[in-house]
This record gives structure tokens, C-alpha cells and sequence, in this order.
């Protein structure tokens, strides 16, 4: 059986998209199967890397596409794939989709999985499910062995997607609403991000505008 990784972030090995995937891949690896990985960002620049990247996923028993949700939709990398398969791919296989996004709230990467999941459906292929990180910005791109605690969830998740993925199964709730769960409270994150943004607004010289609303109508008297 084999098993490829399609890395959606154009971080690309720095990515939460790539340290995600790599983790899965080396579950599926410790049983037995082959793996590999593509780089979207990069594949989608010449034709030679497109023809490359959509002959390993059609050879391949399972395609795993992980990637960062941008504007409620997988990036444009990720799409140019998906269009394009859509009118090359000449045999059934398998999809898993992993979104991470840097909002808290896993719910939103709903849309984005929504869009593979229909993407899956329209070419014939097996959906296996979707896996959803909020807070994806956290992990800054570490492997998961190295995260510690707070990505102890997220490697439980995966783990249970790993061993249903291995026996040709969809991911099971389980492994879905513990990659779901906050990844740090809310109280904190809310804390973090906001020193982290009044961190840029000096850096640039605006913390002073960094409450500005200057597209808000004016209210009405």
C-alpha cells in the first residue's frame, strides 16, 4: 500500500501543513507502507511538476492533501491541483484532508473541507474524511515528537486516523474531535495574539491606529 503527503502551505517544510502530514506518514510507514510527499506551491509552477504530482497521487492507495485554510477555502496552489485533476485522473483512489488555520476555533476550516470533500465526490474517489486544527500557528511548523503538551491531542488524533487509515477505513469521530479541541485555552491564545499584534503595529509605527475602523459606516444620528 502506498500513501502520499500533497503539502498545501507555502511554508512548505517550515509549515503546521508539513509537520501534520509527516507525522501521519510516519504511522502509516511503522505498518508497513510506502510513503511520499509534494509540494503544491512548487508542482504547480511547470507543467513537468504538475504531470509528476498527479501520477504519484494516482498511483498512490491514499492521497493525504494538508494544507492551511486561507479565506475559508484551501489556497490557490491547492485548487490549481484539484482543477486540474479534475479533468486528468484516470482511476478511483482515495482522499484524506487535514486544514489547520490560526483562528482558535477548529470550525473554521468547515468550508474548506467542504470543498474536498465535494472535490472527492466529483472525481470518484473515496472520501476518508476530514481533520480540523484550529490554533495551527501555535505548533509554528515543529514536528509533533517535539511540541510537548500542546500538541499531545493532536498526536492522539492522528494516531487514531492513522490506524483506520492503515486498515483502508475513514477516520473515525474520535480522531476528529480530538484534532478539533482547542489546542490551547482561549483565555491565553486570546492573550498571546494580541500582544503579538500590538508587537507589529510598533514595530510599524501605527499602535496608536490599531483600533481604527476606517471601513465601518459612520453611525447614524
Amino acid at each position: 500500500m502506498r500513501a502520499v503527503l500533497l503539502i498545501g502551505s507555502p511554508r512548505g517544510e517550515r509549515s503546521t501543513s508539513r509537520a501534520l502530514g509527516a507525522y501521519m506518514l510516519e504511522g502509516l510507514r511503522s505498518r508497513g507502507w510506502e510513503v511520499g510527499e509534494r509540494y503544491a506551491c512548487r508542482d504547480v509552477t511547470t507543467s513537468e511538476g504538475l504531470t509528476d504530482l498527479l501520477a504519484e497521487m494516482e498511483r498512490s492507495d491514499l492521497s493525504i492533501l494538508s494544507f492551511p485554510t486561507y479565506v475559508d477555502s484551501p489556497p490557490a496552489a491547492v485548487m490549481r491541483v484539484m482543477e486540474t485533476m479534475h479533468g486528468r485522473i484516470k482511476r478511483g483512489g482515495a482522499l484524506l484532508a487535514m486544514a489547520n488555520c490560526g483562528f482558535i476555533g477548529s470550525g473554521n476550516n468547515t468550508s474548506s473541507l467542504s470543498i474536498c470533500r465535494l472535490f472527492a465526490r466529483d472525481i470518484g474517489w473515496e472520501w476518508r474524511g476530514g481533520l480540523s486544527l484550529g490554533g495551527g500557528n501555535v505548533l509554528a511548523g515543529r514536528a509533533l515528537q517535539d511540541a510537548g503538551g500542546v500538541a499531545r491531542n493532536v498526536r492522539r488524533g492522528l494516531d487514531q486516523a492513522v490506524s483506520a487509515l492503515a486498515e483502508g477505513k475513514a477516520v473515525p469521530q474520535g480522531a476528529i474531535d480530538l484534532m478539533g479541541r482547542n489546542i490551547v485555552p482561549t483565555l491565553l491564545y486570546n492573550i498571546t495574539a494580541n500582544r503579538a499584534w500590538d508587537r507589529a503595529a510598533r514595530k510599524n509605527n501605527v499602535l496608536d491606529r490599531i483600533r481604527d475602523r476606517p471601513y465601518m459606516e459612520e453611525e447614524r444620528r
